[in-house]
């Protein structure tokens, strides 16, 4: 019989030999961080994430120090008891490598709270603010405006926290309730709590599409995923005001840590697939590719099928595709391109290793080959061994459990919701067709020794302009994903970002790159700092997708010549060394810069009179 993989999130691990001895080392002050990663695969019930926050505070020094972990400060407002909440919401953040800080107000007095000029949240350095509440906010059904009442309450808050605290909400949401009034027409009856719930959320959504600022947590969704009966517990309810059940409240952090992690770009935008028995049905080496299953001739040839439709959907919003695979690459290549119901071809892939490494290596190649961290990577296997032996080799790269039955594959990889996103824009589209289009590159690379010549042949245009507001939400994407092309890796979000366009002492740069082959979106993000003798570059981000086409040398002359427009003598730029930008350690020395003498920062100065321009095989276009 089928059954609900949400209940206890079944492409997690179930706890094992390996999760208690990790447990019981960790009790004994035995703790490294990279058996703490190990236990990232395993589902947390409410008791064991009670321990795990426990062992995270007390080691939190050691997490942060080892660079992989990020903190999150979130505020939290809420009608109903959420400090019930906050332990495993804080466990399953760590899964997606963020350290959370929770702040909840004060119970019951939000408005006036936040209208406190001395509140709390405002020295609490919040990332986010979490709005949420619950059903019984409503004050059904004693008021017959309870619909206008309750959204409005729900704006009231936003509108203080954007403007009182500066700083995005996060809002859920409004949940069903499992108890029927009029029966089906509860649907209709505008005193309903059905009626009700589902004209806020109506609303609620009206005003996001028109807010790219605040994000939605759709706990009504996950809801009605797990069972709107399962979701809540009267008893628990009447007891500690807890609107989740014990059963729920694993489901309901997972999910939630999962928006929290991608509002830090620890999205997953890299999937990783095995081929058999994953992609198609059977063994390609012993079976030859007229005998595997795939395509509608039979049953569980269509399940592969669909979970290829499904991978592609992941590709038009901009996840990469790739295969690891022990096979023979060239007969097996042959066979990916020649099948007709093969949906997934060479084309749609942004890397590929086959052969017979260990899956490991090859993971850690294309991530490689696609400027990804391992923590961008989800590898996707019906083999146990193979999930096991790379969540052991590599802990930071997403292992879901695959079901038996690969018809279901599709709602497994999809419930993990590895690939999160609080955004979508026409760069991410793009992104899937940047590596495919990269082989054409490349081959031409081949055929022109010469890298000038090479670097022409691209007929590279660059569109340079100060930030544009439509590009905000994709611009604060790029500022907290970037890592290893990033100067300094200071982390600015969307009201940050609108704040330094305004402002008069700074100047931003965004560049988009478009070549022969097709466009590359935004590759460059420079903001600068203006005083009175100099130009301090603040932040400058590049695409690891567009090195050594000195697309660096094109920038550093558009700074040249907002120095001379702002007549100052001199540019200072900053480097600060982190676990992942070695790649710019030189950067500024490689464009003529020299290093000062503050011995406290990697700080260097480039004086315009001594500034000679670079050959820059790029056309300029200025907007």
């Amino acid at each position: 019989m089928k059954k609900n993989i949400f209940i206890n999130l079944e492409w997690l691990k179930k706890p094992d030999q390996l999760f208690i001895d990790a447990f019981n080392s960790f009790k004994k002050n035995k703790f490294s961080v990279k058996l703490f990663e190990k236990l990232n695969p395993y589902y947390i019930d409410f008791r064991r994430s009670q321990s795990l926050n426990k062992i995270a505070f007390q080691y939190r020094s050691k997490l942060l120090e080892s660079g992989n972990y990020e903190i999150f400060n979130l505020g939290v407002i809420s009608n109903v008891n959420f400090d019930i909440l906050l332990p495993s919401l804080r466990a399953y953040a760590l899964k997606n490598y963020i350290y959370l800080n929770c702040y909840p107000a004060p119970f019951g007095q939000t408005i006036n709270f936040l209208k406190n000029k001395k509140n709390f949240f405002k020295n609490s350095n919040l990332d986010a603010v979490l709005v949420a509440l619950d059903y019984t906010i409503l004050n059904y059904p004693k008021s017959t405006n309870t619909i206008t009442e309750t959204f409005k309450y729900i704006k009231d808050i936003v509108k203080l926290v954007n403007s009182e605290i500066k700083k995005p909400c996060i809002i859920h949401s409004m949940v069903n309730t499992s108890t029927f009034t009029y029966g089906n027409l509860d649907f209709l009856m505008n005193d309903s709590h059905r009626y009700i719930t589902n004209e806020i959320n109506s609303l609620i959504k009206k005003e996001l599409t028109n807010n790219s600022y605040n994000l939605i947590f759709d706990s009504e969704k996950i809801s009605s995923l797990l069972g709107t009966d399962i979701w809540s517990d009267e008893s628990l309810f009447n007891l500690t005001k807890s609107p989740l059940s014990m059963t729920a409240i694993p489901v309901y952090s997972y999910y939630l840590s999962s928006l929290i992690g991608s509002i830090k770009g620890k999205s997953k935008r890299l999937a990783i697939l095995d081929l058999d028995n994953t992609l198609w049905g059977g063994v390609f080496g012993d079976l030859g590719i007229e005998k595997v299953e795939i395509g509608k001739s039979s049953p569980l040839g269509e399940a592969f099928t669909n979970f290829q439709k499904y991978l592609l959907l992941l590709r038009e919003r901009g996840i990469l595709l790739a295969i690891a695979s022990k096979n023979d690459s060239i007969t097996t290549m042959q066979a990916i391109n020649s099948h007709p119901e093969m949906l997934i071809k060479e084309e749609h892939l942004s890397a590929y290793e086959i052969n017979w490494k260990d899956k490991a290596q090859n993971i850690i190649k294309i991530c490689n080959k696609v400027n990804l961290g391992p923590q961008s990577a989800v590898f996707i296997d019906d083999n146990p061994f193979e999930r096991n032996l790379v969540r052991n080799l590599l802990p930071s790269v997403s292992v879901p459990e695959l079901p038996t039955d690969p018809s279901y594959f599709k709602k497994y990889l999809g419930g993990t919701n590895y690939f999160e996103t609080t955004f979508f824009s026409k760069d991410d589209k793009i992104r899937g067709n940047f590596f495919s289009s990269e082989k054409n590159r490349l081959n031409l690379k081949k055929h022109l020794n010469d890298v000038d010549k090479y670097l022409s042949s691209l007929k590279m245009k660059a569109e340079v302009r100060c930030f544009q507001r439509m590009d905000y939400k994709r611009l604060e994407q790029l500022i907290n994903k970037s890592n290893q092309f990033n100067l300094t890796t200071k982390r600015y979000d969307y009201r940050d970002v609108e704040n330094i366009s305004k402002r008069k002492d700074f100047v931003t740069l965004q560049v988009r790159l478009s070549d022969i082959y097709g466009e590359n979106g935004i590759i460059g993000i420079i903001i600068l700092k203006l005083d009175k003798e100099y130009i301090y570059i603040d932040t400058w981000i590049q695409s690891c997708r567009i090195l050594e086409r000195k697309v660096e040398f094109l920038i550093l002359d558009q700074i040249i010549c907002c120095a001379k427009t702002y007549k100052v003598k001199f540019i200072l730029g900053k480097y600060i060394k982190t676990n992942k930008n070695k790649l710019v350690k030189y950067h500024y020395k490689k464009l003529g810069f020299e290093k000062t003498d503050d011995d406290s920062a990697d700080l260097w100065k480039l004086d315009i009179k001594k500034y000679k321009k670079d050959h820059i095989p790029i056309k300029l276009i200025i907007n």
